[in-house]
């Protein structure tokens, strides 16, 4: 009867610079069903992207026209503007597990931690069961308060501000349940920014923004939307004829999506994609489709979460490019822990404060009872008892004291087992993405990372005998934040390959520097460094 008095309806709300996509949703115990989707094209003298108080009247009007009274909203913040890395960390509790994210994800921001909201998922344990990988996500203060100025001047009550690639990959994985299963490459159009995302067994493990620039097809008014009649395949998109003002951001797009993939393989040797699903409206996405499948040789279909919307949704429009959109109103189904929410991050909170919290009279009562038989005792009871007592309490307190820090010690061993054990290549594979040559004269064939020697080795296809010189020689010159080298790469001779669009074959092996080494840069490395490299690898 409660149920039927409460407004159990929200909005999820996405924009780009082109488009306006607003998703009504209906909330349940455990459950969401999408029951209105429109869009609306962008005004041609609104910034929507750095104006908060004109995208919250567009956002206002849009909803009067249309007849919307909800107030509750949610929102999601791009990759672009987006920290995102992966940490693996010791299994532990939650609030332990939060102190331990807090203090490495410190270390990768690119500004003041108290500038900063901070938020992550657990994609899952690794297999020694030890060990589990987080998604860590953070965001400037600032993008946050844009968010809440737009919702604030739109007369919205702001509930979430979730993460757009993990909103994505949910709708793409409640639209098509094979895409949680092995590998699968999404590609998000937008007109200003692509983003693109992996899923590996039902987990988003890898996240980049491409900034290719598109013209979306015109519009004109509030477009009620409803999803496809039927998917599209690759093989359908490479028989529709070509837009020719989108060739050119095709080809670079495609570009972009391969260099992402191969910088996630880097990661992942050896790994094949099972699938593609392309989204996004701005008229591209057939092409795109076609050419990405061709080019990493995976079928490739369009977006469509046909399945997940109720049969009166208004027909018209295509639902293409709310991807984003109904992955964030679909998450509401997950437990709050398993997605991403800016506006109420997770915090350390110990099992014992979240009790106190829950009980306070409870707690203000056992207080109150304690003092008054302290008050008691140490009235009536002789001095005698009362050293007893003292001492009694001393030894108890010694003793729980010591349990604490047998349990705090094995606590950091773990720790510093994990850290003896573990190294992390990404920013290794950052700066190789920056050393390594065109790609349309080079390309990587197989990377092999020496942890315990701190080697890459890394064999390459070259379409000139001098490809492993120039990469050896781009590597060296690599520096760090402090001026300092970061590697000693040298260049193995190169070979002839059967294939003729790249003839030679090339190997280069780069040794880190240590940190106490980089002040004083060696001139060149000894070859029996070298050799160690190249058997190591």
């Amino acid at each position: 009867m409660l149920d039927r008095l409460v407004d159990r309806t929200a909005l999820s709300i996405d924009w780009d610079p082109a488009s306006l996509r607003v998703v009504q949703v209906r909330l349940g115990r455990g459950s969401a069903s999408v029951v209105r989707a429109l869009t609306a094209p962008m005004p041609a003298d609104l910034a929507p992207m750095n104006d908060a108080d004109g995208l919250g009247r567009f956002l206002r009007r849009v909803l009067d026209q249309e007849g919307i009274r909800v107030r509750r909203v949610m929102v999601d913040v791009a990759r672009h503007q987006t920290i995102l890395n992966s940490l693996a960390l010791p299994d532990a509790p939650p609030y332990e597990l939060i102190n331990m994210v807090r203090f490495q994800a410190a270390k990768d921001l690119p500004f003041a931690q108290d500038e900063a909201v901070l938020d992550f998922v657990k994609s899952g344990l690794r297999p020694d069961g030890k060990t589990v990988d987080v998604l860590v996500a953070a965001i400037r203060e600032d993008v946050l308060a844009f968010q809440r100025r737009v919702c604030a001047t739109a007369g919205l009550r702001l509930t979430r501000v979730g993460l757009r690639p993990y909103a994505t990959s949910i709708g793409v994985m409640r639209a098509d349940p094979g895409a949680a299963g092995g590998r699968t490459l999404v590609v998000d159009v937008g007109p200003r920014m692509t983003e693109i995302d992996l899923i590996r067994d039902g987990h988003l493990v890898f996240s980049r923004s491409a900034a290719v620039t598109f013209e979306a097809a015109p519009t004109e008014g509030i477009v009620p939307v409803s999803p496809p009649g039927t998917e599209e395949t690759a093989d359908e998109a490479a028989s529709a004829a070509p837009t020719p003002t989108v060739r050119s951001p095709v080809g670079h797009l495609e570009v972009e999506i391969t260099r992402s993939f191969e910088a996630y393989r880097a990661t992942d040797p050896g790994c094949q994609l099972d699938r593609i699903i392309v989204a996004g409206a701005t008229g591209a996405e057939t092409e795109i489709a076609a050419a990405i499948s061709q080019r990493l040789r995976a079928p490739a279909t369009m977006f469509n979460p046909a399945g997940l919307l109720e049969r009166r949704v208004t027909a018209g429009g295509e639902l293409c490019g709310f991807a984003a959109a109904i992955g964030l109103a679909l998450s509401h189904t997950l437990e709050e822990s398993a997605y991403f929410d800016f506006l109420h991050p997770k915090k350390a909170t110990s099992p014992e404060a979240r009790r106190l919290k829950r009980l306070p009279l409870a707690a203000a009562s056992a207080a109150l009872s304690v003092a008054a038989v302290a008050v008691g005792y140490w009235q009536w009871v002789s001095p005698k008892y009362q050293t007893m007592g003292n001492l009694k309490q001393q030894i108890k307190e010694y003793e729980a004291n010591r349990g604490r820090i047998e349990e705090l010690a094995k606590r950091v061993r773990e720790v510093e087992e994990w850290k003896a054990q573990e190294v992390v290549w990404l920013d290794d594979l950052y700066l190789l993405t920056e050393a390594f040559p065109d790609n349309k004269e080079n390309y990587l064939l197989k990377l092999t990372m020496d942890n315990r020697r701190g080697r890459m080795v890394l064999q390459l296809a070259s379409k000139q005998n001098n490809g492993a010189n120039e990469l050896a020689n781009s590597l060296c010159q690599l520096k760090d934040e402090r001026g300092r080298v970061v590697y000693q790469a040298e260049p193995l001779k190169s070979t002839h390959a059967q294939q003729q669009e790249f003839p030679y074959l090339g190997e280069v092996h780069a040794t880190r520097v240590k940190v106490n080494e980089r002040a004083g840069v060696a001139k060149e490395p000894s070859r029996r460094g070298a050799g160690r490299s190249a058997n190591g690898a």
